[in-house]
């Protein structure tokens, strides 16, 4: 069953909107990466990767026009939320003030980063506590982070998802 267009008033999302997220870097003239600014490839495996699937729901449905009165799979749900950040505008906002919210105190860690080496060190500290979504996120928006950088940790990321022994937040049951 396809979902049927839906339109609502006010979305609990709409609190990340008001947070005012660091995308400047102390201490730097650069900025953080937008999310609709990365390259396509890294909209899958993020959106996969760190928002909840009960987040991702509330955006697909103010900009997507979803309506969950009708079953409506994660993986569609998955879908959109690509095509939402591949396309920019108010959607990606949305998305990227989510994550930047919900990780407000991983991109603070990871601000301290001034190259590749410092990136990859709290990338490998984060991996092995196991709290990986956040620190992904960081990294995948840190200003420092080159494309190569990127790609390998999203080979990484990607890996993990194989031997992950916890609940991901895709694998949410609807």
């Amino acid at each position: 069953m396809n979902p049927q267009p839906s339109h609502r008033a006010q979305s609990p999302t709409a609190e990340y909107m008001k947070h005012d997220a660091p995308e400047h870097v102390p201490g730097s003239d650069i900025r953080r990466a937008r999310l609709a600014d990365l390259d396509p490839y890294i909209h899958c495996s993020v959106i996969g990767t760190c928002p909840a699937s009960t987040d991702l729901r509330d955006i697909v449905t103010r900009f997507a026009g979803f309506d969950f009165h009708h079953r409506v799979s994660n993986f569609e749900v998955h879908h959109a939320a690509v095509q939402i950040a591949a396309e920019g505008g108010r959607g990606a906002d949305a998305l990227q003030e989510m994550l930047d919210h919900r990780y407000d105190g991983e991109i603070k860690r990871f601000e301290r980063a001034r190259n590749e080496s410092e990136l990859c060190h709290l990338w490998n500290t984060a991996r092995r506590s196991g709290e990986t979504a956040g620190a992904y996120w960081a990294l995948m928006t840190h200003p420092h982070a080159t494309h190569e950088l990127r790609q390998r940790i999203v080979v990484e990321a990607h890996r993990l998802t194989y031997v992950v022994t916890g609940p991901s937040p895709m694998l949410d049951t609807d």
